[in-house]
C-alpha cells in the first residue's frame, strides 16, 4: 500500500487492524520519545495504554451515574407510582445494566496480543528501523576493560537478579546499574563472564543485598527457591530480598530504605610584588626560584593557595597552586597577555570582545560548570589546576602540567591510616590563622565537614570554635540532627541558619555577578548566604571541601560498574566519556531537546565534550582506574566548580576560605593509599571512617553520602516559579537563538514528553545562565 506522496506503508488498516502512525506513536511513547531502551513487552503495553476509551463508553457511564444518582435520591419514593422520579428510576435502571454489559466491552483493548504480534512481525520484516527497542542480547561478551587491574575490589551496594535476560539488558542500556549502584545479572547467569566475579562478592566476608526482580507472575514468584536452590548462586551469606511486584509484598518493598554499607602562612589577600614574582593567595613555604633547576621543580615544591606570575628574563610564567584554590585568568589581546585572579578585571580593559563560545554552553549544561582551560567568552582562559602557561612576548604556550602524582603498591592499612591522621594535622595547622577569634567552620554533618570539625576542635581548643549549618526550613529534609551530634561531641558552638527563597531572591543578580562564571550547581547560593551572615563578624572559615574528589565520592561506583559490562558501545571509542559525562546527571541528555537546532550545529560534542575527559583515560599513569576518576574529579570538578565556588562566594563577604582536604600532601597521599582504602564494597571514603572511628559520633561515620539537599525542584515549582518564567521569558529565549522555547516551557511546566525529570535543577541552571549572558554579554 503506497501513498500518492511516495510513502509505502507497512500496515493495511482494513486487514491489518492497526495503521504506521499508531504504531510510531506507541514506539514514541514506549521509548519516551527516544530517550529510552525499551522490550518488545513493552512496546505491546505500550499500545495498549494508548487505546482511547470508545463513545459507547462514555454513554455507559452516564447511565450508570443517572441510575445511582436516582437510586440514592428516589429510594423513600420508589413505591410512590405517582412520583415523576419513579419512572426515571426504572429507565435509569435500565440502562444501569445496560451500561454495564456495553461497558465490559467498550473498555476491553480492541488490539489482541496475537493480532499486535502479526503487525510486530510484518513491521520488522519490513526492515524499518525501530529505535531503542531490544531485539536481541547486548551482554554476551565482556567490554574491552573487563580485566582491567582491580576493577573488581571496589565492590557494589546491591546485586539484582532478573527472572530474565531481557530484562538484564534493559536495565544496563537504561543505566539503572549506573544510577542505582548495583550489578544486574538474570537467574540464568546472564551476562555469563560476570557470574563468576558476582559470586565472589556474595561469598566474601561482607557481601551486598541481594534483591529479585520478577514481574509477579507465577513462574516469578517461584524465583526464590528456585535461585536458592539452582546452585548457580552462592547465597549462604548474603540476605536475599523479593522484590517482585505483588500485592502481598508491597508493605514489605515500602518499608525498604537504601542503606549503604557502611611555619605562619604568608597571607596575601592582593596580589604582592616581589621583584620578578607576582602572587595572590597564601604561600607556607619558601618561594625562591633560584633555589630549584627549573621551573617545574620550583613549582612542585610551592605549598599553599596562590596564583602567580613569574618573569625569567623576557618570559612570563603564570601558574595556578595544585588543587586550584585561588583562580588565574589570561587572555592575549592587541599582542598583550592579560591575567588576573577575576575575568572582572579582563573584562574591563578596553575593546576586549565578549563573544559566547557555544562549546561552552554544551559543557555548562552537562558539567553544571565550564571544566578545563575555557571560559564561557572566546579567547578567555582559565588556567587549570597544578598548570604553568608561558608567553615569550610573541607566543603563547598551552598550559603543562608541573604535578603529576604517583601510585605505590604498599598495603599496610594501620600505617595508612597513621599517616592520613599526621597529614591532615599538619595540613590543618598551616591553615589555622593567627587571629583565632575570628575563625569559624561550616559543618553540614557529612563526614568531609565533620573530620575537619573534629581535628580543629581537637588541636586547636584554646578559643571556641564556632560552627554553622544550613538547612532550608521545616518542609525540607536537612542534616541538621547530624551535624548537631558532631558539635556536641567537638564541643563547638553551634549555630543552624535557613536559607529560604525570600531572603536570597533579591541579591540572585549579586551573587551571579560574584561568580563571575555561571555555575549551575544550586549548593553555591546557600554557601553564599551563609557567608554572607557569617562574614559579619568570622574572617577566616573552613570547610570539608576535597572529600569527594580525593579519597572516593559517589560517582566512582557508576563509573566502575560501567566497566562491568559491554554491549556494542563499550566497543566504541569514547564509551568512556559518555559514560562519565551521563553519571553527571546534569543536562548532558537535555542537549538534544534543550538547544535549538542552529545553535547546536556550533557545537561538536567529541570536541567540546568528550575531548576534555579523554586525556585523563588515556593517560599511563595513574594507572588504576578509581585513581583516574579522582584525578578528573580534582582537576576539573574541583578547580572549576568546587574550588572557584567557595573562594568567589566566601570573598565576596571578606571571607577567607580554608579547605585543608585540598592540600596538596593529602592530595599526594590520596594516589598513593590502597585503592580499597577509598571504596570497598560500595563503602566511601573507608580511610576517612577508620582514621575517625571514635573521635566522631559513629552514626556519622556509618551514614552514607546524601549532600545538601538544596530543594530547587520544590523551588521552581513554587515559591521561584515566576520568577524563573520572568527570566526565561518566551520573548527572551527567541531573541536568545540559543534555547528550544517549546523545551523551556516544558521544563517550567514540569512536563516534559520523557517523564519526570530533574527538572528544578535544570531550571536553576538556565536561570543562572541567563542572568549571568544579561550580566556580562
Amino acid at each position: 500500500m503506497t501513498c500518492i506522496c511516495g510513502y509505502s506503508f507497512v500496515l493495511d488498516p482494513k486487514a491489518d487492524g492497526y495503521t504506521d502512525g499508531k504504531f510510531l506513536a506507541n514506539v514514541k511513547r514506549a521509548g519516551a520519545n527516544e530517550t529510552y531502551f525499551f522490550t518488545k513487552n513493552q512496546l505491546y503495553a505500550a499500545a495498549c495504554r494508548g487505546l482511547r476509551i470508545q463513545p459507547t463508553a462514555f454513554v455507559s457511564l452516564l447511565f450508570i451515574a443517572a441510575g445511582a444518582g436516582m437510586m440514592y435520591f428516589n429510594f423513600d419514593n420508589f413505591e410512590d407510582s405517582t412520583n415523576p422520579f419513579t419512572f426515571l428510576f426504572i429507565v435509569g435502571l435500565v440502562f444501569f445494566v445496560i451500561g454495564l454489559l456495553a461497558g465490559s466491552s467498550a473498555f476491553s483493548p480492541r488490539l489482541s496480543r496475537k493480532k499486535w504480534d502479526k503487525c510486530f512481525v510484518k513491521w520488522m520484516a519490513s526492515g524499518r528501523e525501530i529505535k531503542g527497542l531490544i531485539v536481541s542480547r547486548q551482554l554476551e561478551t565482556p567490554p574491552p576493560e573487563y580485566n582491567e587491574t582491580d576493577l573488581y575490589d571496589y565492590g557494589v551496594e546491591q546485586v539484582v537478579i532478573c527472572e530474565r535476560d531481557e530484562l538484564v539488558d534493559w536495565l544496563v542500556l537504561n543505566r539503572y546499574h549506573f544510577n542505582a549502584r548495583a550489578a544486574v545479572i538474570s537467574e540464568s547467569g546472564y551476562p555469563p563472564y560476570l557470574l563468576p566475579k558476582i559470586n565472589e562478592l556474595l561469598i566474601s566476608d561482607d557481601p551486598p543485598k541481594v534483591c529479585l526482580l520478577h514481574d509477579a507472575s507465577d513462574h516469578g514468584k517461584k524465583m526464590m527457591t528456585r535461585v536458592q536452590s539452582s546452585g548457580v548462586f552462592d547465597l549462604k551469606k548474603a540476605e536475599v530480598i523479593d522484590m517482585g511486584i505483588s500485592p502481598e509484598i508491597v508493605s514489605r518493598i515500602r518499608s525498604l530504605k537504601a542503606v549503604r554499607r557502611t611555619t605562619k602562612n604568608q597571607d596575601v589577600t592582593a596580589a604582592e610584588n616581589r621583584g620578578n614574582l607576582v602572587i595572590a593567595g597564601e604561600l607556607s613555604t619558601p618561594c625562591d626560584p633560584s633555589a630549584f633547576p627549573d621551573m617545574t621543580t620550583f613549582l612542585a615544591s610551592l605549598r599553599g593557595s596562590f596564583a602567580l606570575c613569574l618573569r625569567e628574563g623576557e618570559t612570563i610564567h603564570l601558574a595556578r597552586d595544585l588543587a586550584g584554590r585561588r583562580s588565574l585568568y589570561y587572555a592575549m589581546h592587541e599582542g598583550r597577555l592579560l591575567y588576573a585572579s577575576e575575568p572582572k578585571a579582563i573584562l574591563a580593559v578596553p575593546g576586549f570582545q565578549r563573544t559566547l563560545r557555544p562549546g561552552a554552553v554544551a559543557q555548562y549544561l552537562t558539567f553544571s560548570f565550564i571544566p578545563g582551560n575555557g571560559t564561557m567568552l572566546e579567547g578567555l582562559h582559565a588556567l587549570p589546576a597544578g598548570s604553568v602557561v608561558s608567553f615569550d612576548g610573541v607566543t603563547l604556550t598551552e598550559p603543562q602540567r608541573y604535578h603529576f602524582p604517583e601510585e605505590k603498591e604498599t598495603v599496610d592499612e594501620v600505617d595508612w591510616v597513621r599517616k592520613f591522621n599526621l597529614t591532615l594535622d599538619k595540613a590543618i595547622d598551616r591553615l589555622v590563622p593567627e587571629n583565632r577569634d575570628s575563625l569559624a567552620v561550616f559543618l553540614s554533618g557529612g563526614i568531609d565537614s565533620s573530620i575537619v570539625t573534629a581535628c580543629l576542635a581537637e588541636r586547636h581548643h584554646s578559643k571556641p570554635l564556632h560552627s554553622f549549618s544550613i538547612h532550608f526550613g521545616k518542609r525540607y529534609d536537612n542534616e541538621l540532627e547530624f551535624a548537631k551530634e558532631v558539635a556536641k561531641q567537638c564541643g563547638t558552638r553551634h549555630h543552624e541558619v535557613a536559607i529560604e527563597p525570600k531572603m536570597f531572591v533579591p541579591r540572585l543578580y549579586d551573587f551571579i555577578r560574584a561568580l563571575d562564571e555561571p555555575i549551575g550547581d544550586p549548593v553555591a547560593l546557600p554557601n553564599f548566604e551563609l557567608a554572607r551572615i557569617v562574614g559579619k563578624d568570622f574572617d577566616h572559615v573552613f570547610n570539608g571541601e576535597g572529600g569527594d574528589p580525593l579519597f572516593g565520592g559517589p560517582k566512582n561506583v557508576p563509573m566502575m560498574l560501567h566497566h562491568w559490562y559491554g554491549g556494542e558501545s563499550a566497543h566504541e571509542p569514547g564509551h568512556r566519556e559518555r559514560a562519565y559525562l551521563t553519571s553527571y546527571r546534569r543536562g548532558y541528555e537535555e542537549l538534544s531537546h534543550l538547544l535549538t537546532p542552529e545553535f547546536r550545529k556550533e557545537i561538536d560534542e567529541q570536541r567540546d565534550l568528550e575531548s576534555v575527559l579523554t586525556p585523563f583515560f588515556t593517560a599511563p599513569k595513574p594507572r588504576r582506574m578509581i585513581n583516574k576518576l579522582s584525578l578528573i574529579n580534582m582537576r576539573l570538578k574541583g578547580a572549576h566548580l568546587i574550588l572557584p565556588k567557595v573562594e568567589r562566594t566566601l570573598g565576596a563577604h571578606g571571607i577567607t576560605p580554608l579547605s585543608p582536604l585540598f592540600d596538596e600532601d593529602l592530595i599526594d597521599l590520596s594516589f598513593q593509599i590502597p585503592p580499597t582504602l577509598k571504596l570497598s564494597r560500595g563503602v566511601e571514603k573507608i580511610i576517612m571512617k577508620k582514621a575517625f572511628a571514635g573521635r566522631l559520633p559513629q552514626s556519622v561515620i556509618d551514614r552514607p553520602k546524601v549532600g545538601m539537599r538544596v530543594p530547587v525542584y520544590h523551588w521552581m515549582q513554587k515559591e521561584m516559579k515566576r520568577y524563573a518564567q520572568s527570566v526565561l521569558s518566551p520573548k527572551k529565549i527567541r531573541g536568545d537563538g540559543i534555547f528550544n522555547e517549546k523545551r523551556v516551557k516544558q521544563l517550567l511546566d514540569y512536563n516534559t514528553e520523557e517523564g519526570p525529570g530533574r527538572y528544578g535543577l535544570r531550571l536553576w541552571m538556565l536561570t543562572t545562565f541567563q542572568i549571568w549572558k544579561e550580566l556580562v554579554l
